[in-house]
């Protein structure tokens, strides 16, 4: 199947905003966090693997890898809202370092993509081959000049992909400077959780464990989505003699100005102009309301995503706002996002179906609102 070079934002346009609403959200990292810590390896991941499918019988089609590797970032991200990565920590060390953990869950997650992909499309750029392994390692600057690249599925192997292989085809997946404020225990929890056959290791951590749990719930999902509904077989054809180039010696690009980045692409649907985010990723903020009231950044990026996506989901009492339990589960479990809202003590009863918020929290809802005209 022939395919066509696709700028990011186009890639991401088809996935939806309703998906980066929930990352955003989810990361519990604010919009300049997120934007700064999260969009990079997510534009990274978007300018690999274009439109490549992921694996035979789940997510084949074009687009199929992209939408998985967002997905099962977005899974890895609630997953880890409860996770305690460091309990011999002190409070004040978990504070720094939970965050860090929860972001390096993500990016192992989507890192784990491209090597399920290398280990089962075999992609062509004219007469040559491609890998992440050659001189350019993403498709999209590999593709300037011909703007298309064909897509078969490599021929079928007895092993699993192999996450020894990452240590080659991975040099140009990450930045310099990416991992600089990272504390090296939680680098090396990451590079632990790049998962690309699945497998459990005797040794798995915490963080190794939610990123392969992550792949699993989204394949697993997937498999019984298409078991209730017709799927027309997948239009990827077999390359029986095909030969990957996995040879090249790899080398890491540097980035380019005039490269498209979802910092740009982007900005329009999460709000430009934010000033410098803090260093470390992850790093929770509070925001305020019109009234003078702090509330957690986190409740207030899942507040503007329910105005956004479930306006009918909320409605406005004497007490303050009535919070239904469907939007209690929009970006993380509905138990951790009443847990936010409990603590920060905007919660004025709990009802059969939801409950009752504060006036505090009415206020951040008509904030949004108010925003959205």
């Amino acid at each position: 199947m022939l395919l066509k070079r696709t700028h990011p934002q186009a890639l991401f346009e088809q996935l939806g905003n309703t998906l980066f609403q929930q990352l955003l959200t989810s990361s519990g990292a604010g919009e300049e966090g997120f934007r700064k810590n999260y969009l990079p390896p997510i534009e990274k991941l978007a300018l690999t693997i274009q439109s490549l499918p992921l694996e035979r019988g789940l997510f084949d089609h074009p687009g199929g890898a992209l939408k998985f590797g967002l997905t099962a970032g977005l899974t890895t991200l609630r997953l880890s809202a409860g996770v305690i990565f460091v309990p011999s920590a002190t409070a004040v060390q978990r504070m720094l370092l939970e965050p860090q953990y929860r972001w390096a869950a993500f990016v192992a997650s989507l890192a784990s993509v491209p090597l399920i992909v290398a280990h089962n499309v075999h992609v062509k750029i004219g007469d040559k081959s491609w890998t992440m392994a050659s001189k350019q390692s993403t498709l999209w600057d590999a593709t300037e000049a011909t703007g298309e690249y064909e897509v078969s599925w490599a021929q079928p192997r007895p092993t699993k992909p192999s996450n020894s292989l990452g240590v080659v085809l991975l040099q140009g997946f990450f930045r310099r400077g990416m991992f600089a404020n990272i504390d090296p225990a939680v680098l090396l929890a990451m590079c632990e959780g790049i998962n690309a056959s699945g497998h459990q290791s005797p040794s798995e951590s915490a963080l190794a464990k939610i990123v392969r749990t992550g792949q699993e719930k989204v394949k697993e999902i997937e498999a019984q989505r298409r078991e209730l509904f017709f799927e027309p077989p997948s239009l990827i054809p077999t390359n029986a003699t095909s030969t990957e180039d996995a040879t090249t010696p790899a080398t890491e690009s540097p980035v380019d100005d005039g490269t498209p980045t979802a910092l740009n692409t982007l900005t329009g649907r999460l709000g430009a102009g934010q000033s410098p985010p803090p260093n470390n990723a992850g790093t929770s903020s509070r925001g305020d309301t019109e009234s003078g009231a702090e509330v957690p950044i986190q409740i207030s990026q899942w507040a503007r995503a329910i105005v956004a996506n479930l306006p009918d989901e909320i409605s406005f009492v004497d007490e303050g706002v009535r919070i239904s339990k469907k939007a209690l589960t929009f970006g993380i479990s509905s138990q951790r996002m009443y847990a936010l809202i409990y603590e920060a003590g905007l919660v004025v009863s709990k009802q059969a179906d939801g409950f009752i918020g504060n006036v505090t929290l009415a206020d951040v809802f008509r904030s949004e609102q108010r925003a959205k005209l």
